[in-house]
């Protein structure tokens, strides 16, 4: 992506739920795209977080603390998606 134009938007790091390694990028039409390898598997055995789950020290935004944070092009693409209420 990078080598086309496209440069990280966020990342690379790893997500706390489901524990995936991400790059997020945005497309020529300013819509994110996410890269993800390793999302954790889950089977009934599997015990649900919550909020409290995903707290990191100051300045983190994923679970290594190495991603800086999601730039300003990537979150306005994610609140421009609007999703339709359920009927």
């Amino acid at each position: 992506m990078i080598d086309h134009g496209y440069p990280i938007g966020w990342g690379v790091g790893r997500h706390g739920p489901g524990n995936n390694i991400f790059a997020y990028f945005l497309d020529s039409a300013d819509f994110v795209v996410e890269y993800t390898a390793e999302v954790l598997q889950v089977d009934n055995s599997y015990k649900v977080g919550g909020p409290d789950d995903w707290k990191w020290a100051p300045g983190r935004t994923d679970l290594w603390g190495i991603a800086p944070p999601k730039s300003d092009a990537v979150k306005k693409a994610q609140l421009a998606i609007k999703f339709a209420r359920g009927e």
